[in-house]
């Protein structure tokens, strides 16, 4: 009896050292503070501070570790999970303008507070995967509002990033705009170490683009403002086209009509003249006309067939012709 009424008083000693701050209703009951708990902080400024900047808080047999470091120069919250023997590591760590989410020493995930960047899959030479991030609608850009960088981030100072393995540098940006438009751009590989591009070398290398309006579908860096604001273009390249083979639907005016019993076919003597003064076929567009304007695939088909139908026409009527001089000639 003695030593539990020794004991219990030791207890109730320790407790209320600071007499103001700690209380304990029995021997087993709870011990609570009100205020502030410092462990290893001498000033505690919340609920429970543990260490006293620089410390580090394990939980577990070194399961969870949360720590701060105040070195010079550095400033960064750690987060980590990992084992009892301190491998298959996950953490979260924060710096002065970004967070990490990553494994081991690899930082797949990465968020800027600077620019609101989000980038994914960064490897051991820094190759970013993938970027997300803001294009900062500059008018250089088409007011360009946001993008996704392949191995290319955009800084918040107007230029861009590219990362490399010291072999390979090159990348791509898919970036949109304010008036709807998805844009495709490719920075080619020049086989040096990390460069920087700017807003107009993005542009200047957007190859196809997505239209909002018309949904139109543009390559190569030049288009034609002629066809360009035809809603029935849906595809403008600029450049050659190279396919095994090329399928154009008919609207239904072939040039069949030249047989019909009722078209005007023009004598020779009169395609002579035309010819003569206009330097090209009848119902045929001249070479400045295709220059400024281009021609149509279907429709110049259908102009070929059409004079190849009147060469038919034209040939039968001559062979009637030299039927008749050889029964005069017989005569």
């Amino acid at each position: 009896m003695k030593k539990s009424i020794i004991l219990s008083g030791l207890f109730a000693a320790a407790l209320t050292v600071n007499a103001q701050t700690w209380s304990v209703n029995t021997m087993t009951g709870p011990a609570y503070r009100t205020g502030f708990v410092g462990i290893g902080a001498t000033s505690p400024v919340t609920d429970l501070h543990v260490g006293d900047g620089g410390g580090s808080l394990h939980y577990g047999t070194h399961g969870v570790l949360f720590k701060f470091s105040a070195a010079t120069g550095i400033d960064r919250t750690l987060m980590e999970i990992h084992d009892p023997t301190g491998a298959n590591r996950v953490f979260f760590q924060s710096l002065a303008n970004a967070c990490y989410l990553g494994s081991l020493d690899q930082k797949p995930f990465l968020i800027q507070s600077s620019g609101g960047t989000v980038s994914m899959g960064q490897d051991g030479y820094d190759i970013t995967r993938v970027c997300v991030g803001s294009a900062g609608k500059l008018a250089g850009l088409n007011y360009a509002s946001g993008y996704i960088g392949f191995n290319i981030m955009r800084n918040s100072g107007g230029t861009w990033n590219l990362s490399t393995d010291f072999a390979r540098n090159g990348g791509s940006v898919i970036y949109s705009d304010v008036y709807g438009n998805l844009n495709f751009s490719t920075i080619g590989n020049d086989g040096g170490y990390v460069k920087t591009v700017s807003d107009n070398d993005i542009k200047t290398k957007t190859h196809m683009r997505i239209g909002a309006s018309l949904g139109q579908v543009i390559i190569g860096e030049k288009t034609s403002q002629t066809h360009g604001s035809n809603p029935a273009t849906k595809l403008m390249i600029d450049g050659n086209v190279v396919c095994k083979e090329l399928f154009v639907t008919a609207p239904g005016d072939w040039a069949d009509y030249v047989f019909d019993k009722k078209y005007a076919l023009m004598p020779l003597d009169e395609v002579e003249s035309y010819v003569n003064e206009n330097h090209h076929l009848p119902n045929v567009p001249s070479a400045s006309e295709i220059e400024q304007k281009g021609v149509g695939m279907y429709e110049m088909s259908r102009i070929h067939m059409e004079k190849i139908e009147e060469l038919t026409l034209y040939i039968i009527e001559l062979k009637k012709e030299m039927e008749q001089l050889k029964e005069q000639i017989k005569k």
